[in-house]
């Protein structure tokens, strides 16, 4: 994130653009502050989309998105920007693609991370457990940010599109690929950050 300076002088008249970063910083926090803050924008979040249900199994999708996002080093609201993206935290929700539950993952995707990664893999019904599905998500997200050299922008235009598709498109255009996808996830990512105090605006 970078704010636009605007500099101009006596000898020179024009006036120059130049970009600065913003140090964004975040509060000093206990690990356990942290962790509540995150998990409460989670749940949060979640009743944004007036998802129903018990306010325990609420709290036991928070904990599966926050334990396996830093498992696999993914910041867990990022995978709840995913979620609410991606199905807007209906777990049995199925796409005209075929894409299953609350990450909105294509079965013969999720079969192949199963399989790499040793995990539950039951068919297609197994996408439709949030923690299964939740799982499975977010080690398909960690492969693809792996493999686009730790470009989370590429990588969630990759998760929405298909890495093949995006290889393509990148060669075709260029290298520069324009996806509102990857912009509204990232948008609503650093506004959850914001209202956790996680960052300063």
């Amino acid at each position: 994130y970078k704010r636009q300076v605007l500099t101009h002088s006596d000898d020179d008249p024009a006036v120059q653009v130049v970009y600065e970063p913003i140090i964004q910083t975040a509060p000093v926090m206990t690990h356990a502050e942290r962790s509540n803050r995150i998990r409460s924008a989670i749940l949060s979040l979640a009743e944004r989309h007036r998802v129903t249900g018990d306010r325990e199994r609420l709290n036991l999708l928070a904990d599966t998105i926050y334990r396996e996002s830093l498992q696999n080093d993914i910041d867990p609201l990022l995978v709840a920007a995913i979620i609410s993206m991606e199905s807007s935290f209906r777990p049995a929700v199925v796409s005209e693609a075929g894409a299953v539950g609350l990450m909105q993952l294509r079965p013969f995707v999720a079969r192949d991370v199963a399989e790499r990664h040793d995990l539950l893999w039951s068919g297609e019904i197994t996408l439709v457990e949030p923690r299964q599905n939740v799982r499975l998500g977010v080690r398909y997200y960690r492969e693809l940010v792996d493999r686009f050299q730790g470009d989370e922008r590429l990588a969630l235009i990759a998760y929405n599109r298909g890495p093949t598709r995006l290889r393509h498109q990148m060669r075709s255009s260029g290298g520069s690929v324009a996806s509102s996808y990857a912009e509204n996830v990232l948008r609503l990512y650093q506004q959850l950050c914001e209202d956790c105090g996680l960052l300063q605006a």
